[in-house]
Parts: C-alpha cells; sequence; structure tokens
C-alpha cells in the first residue's frame, strides 16, 4: 500500500467520528454535558496502554527527557479535543471538518525548521488548493452573502495548532526511539489528562457520570467505537509520517471533508434520525466543487 493510500484511511475513520460526535453532542449530551466526550477520548488511551505494552515490551527503555516530551504531547492532543468539541456543538459536522485541513500550515512551520522538512514546488502547490477547498467548505452563505462563524474559526484554529503540534512532537520521538514506544507514553499523557480533569473539573467529571447513569450500554458502545476510530486514525497517520514529511501526510490524511460531506447526506436522507445536514441543491453544488478542487490538490500532492 503506497503511503498516500494508507493516509487517506484516516481521513474515511476521522469523518466516520466527526458524525458519530455530532450525534452524541445533539440526542444525549447538550442536556447531560460534553465533559464527557473530552475524558471518554482521554480515558481509551489507558485502556490501550496493555495492549502497546504486549506489543512491545521494551516500552519503558526510553531517555527520560523523551518520555517527557511525549507525556506532554499526549497532554496537548487531548485539550486539542476541547475547542474542536465546543465548535462541532455551534455548526455542522461538515462545516467543522474542513478546517483540520489547516494543520498542515503549522505541520510545515514546524517541519521546516526543527526536521528540515521541505515541500517541492508541486506540493505547495496541491497545499494550496487542499486548503483553499477546505476554507471554502467551511463557509456559510446567508442573504447572498458568505458567512463565516468567527468563533469557530478561532476554536478551530486552535485544535489544530495543538493538533499539528503534537504531531511534531510525535514524530520527533519516534524518529529517535521507535513507533511503539512513543505511542505507549504518549497514551501515559492522555491518561495523566484524564486523572487531572477527573481531580479539577468538577463541571467534567459530573458530566461523564451524568452519561454513566443515563444510558450505560449505549453510550459507553458508541462512545467506545468513536474513539477506537479516533486513535485508529491517529496512529495510522502517525505511522505514515515517519516515512513522509508531516505536511505532506496531512494533507493527504485532511481529505476527510469529502468522506464527511458524502457520510452526510447518506446519513441525512437513509438516517434522518441519527443526525441531518443541510444538503439543499446550493450547498451540494457549492461543496462538490470545493471537494473537485481538494482532489486535484491530492492528485498533485501524489504526483
Amino acid at each position: 500500500m503506497s503511503w498516500f493510500l494508507l493516509a487517506l484511511i484516516p481521513s474515511a475513520l476521522w469523518a466516520i467520528t466527526n458524525h458519530i460526535d455530532k450525534y452524541l453532542l445533539s440526542k444525549y449530551l447538550k442536556q447531560l454535558g460534553f465533559g464527557s466526550l473530552i475524558l471518554f477520548s482521554s480515558i481509551i488511551g489507558t485502556i490501550l496502554l496493555p495492549i502497546v505494552w504486549l506489543i512491545d515490551p521494551h516500552v519503558f527503555q526510553i531517555q527520560p527527557l523523551h518520555a517527557f516530551i511525549i507525556i506532554i504531547s499526549g497532554i496537548i492532543y487531548s485539550i486539542a479535543w476541547i475547542p474542536y468539541i465546543y465548535a462541532l456543538n455551534q455548526t455542522e459536522a461538515s462545516r467543522i471538518a474542513p478546517f483540520f485541513a489547516t494543520i498542515p500550515i503549522f505541520t510545515y512551520i514546524l517541519g521546516y525548521f526543527f526536521l528540515k522538512e521541505v515541500l517541492s514546488p508541486v506540493q505547495i502547490l496541491a497545499a494550496i488548493l487542499i486548503i483553499g477547498s477546505a476554507v471554502s467548505l467551511s463557509m456559510e452563505k446567508s442573504e447572498n452573502k458568505v458567512k463565516i462563524k468567527k468563533g469557530v474559526i478561532a476554536l478551530m484554529m486552535l485544535s489544530a495548532a495543538l493538533m499539528a503540534t503534537n504531531s511534531f512532537l510525535f514524530k520527533f520521538i519516534a524518529i529517535q526511539e521507535s513507533f511503539w514506544l512513543t505511542t505507549f507514553w504518549e497514551y501515559i499523557g492522555l491518561t495523566i489528562f484524564a486523572i487531572l480533569i477527573l481531580i479539577f473539573v468538577p463541571k467534567y467529571r459530573h458530566d461523564f457520570t451524568s452519561c454513566l447513569k443515563y444510558n450505560p450500554v449505549w453510550i459507553l458502545s458508541i462512545n467506545g467505537i468513536n474513539e477506537i476510530l479516533n486513535i485508529g486514525a491517529k496512529m495510522i497517520l502517525a505511522y505514515a509520517t515517519l516515512s513522509i514529511p508531516l505536511t505532506v501526510a496531512w494533507l493527504a490524511g485532511n481529505t476527510s471533508s469529502f468522506f464527511v460531506f458524502i457520510f452526510g447526506i447518506i446519513i441525512t436522507v437513509f438516517f434522518p434520525k441519527f443526525n441531518q445536514e443541510n444538503i439543499t441543491k446550493k450547498i451540494i453544488l457549492h461543496k462538490s466543487i470545493a471537494i473537485i478542487v481538494l482532489f486535484i490538490g491530492s492528485y498533485l500532492l501524489n504526483k
């Protein structure tokens, strides 16, 4: 499997998690509180710790400084989901996903200065097309005027910057240690963050316990599937970044706008009780043009 196809898998997985997150927020968490989503995303790392340990029993053979850096990276990753969830609570999943395409802007800066990664002219053109299409997909039209929710943009740019930092730190340590060893200590960071939230943020702790009391089997099942897909997508993309520049991996991986768009139409038409997206003819035409541009950029990226 080529690196490009490998990097496309996280796009599809993240598109699914976008819609599951929106479903949980709209159906349950607006009443129960969405702090539970933040905790679930961190707790799943704790559950996977023994599995990673079994895969690589040498996970404790790491330099103390490297362990500290990647633990901080794991905490940063957990924090990155907070602005994302707040933004998702304000608009459609298909409007949120495109902003993750701005992550390559931050990874390019970090990769250029610290990892000496440089893009070719064609890759730069591809980046412009992909990011431009993502911005177009995030726009809303109201009374013949383009409307962009500034609060959502600010939240998503913060989330993108934090995720880019996490991705950079992961690669920086993984190329010196190993993939599984770095993954293990990143999960330690997620676990520490979950413990800190449970102790010091009463609202999120209350949201978490409320969800467990409301419908524990259903909510735990949906959240469990959601977080496994999310972690799987992250691991695949992290593995891809070890072979190619950070920016290139994220550009390929951030074609999720296409999958979010397609899944949104399928859900709205066939499973309207699950979630509903705006699929008027004008919206579909607008998004289709943007996605065509996105795929042209993806094609150039793979040249």
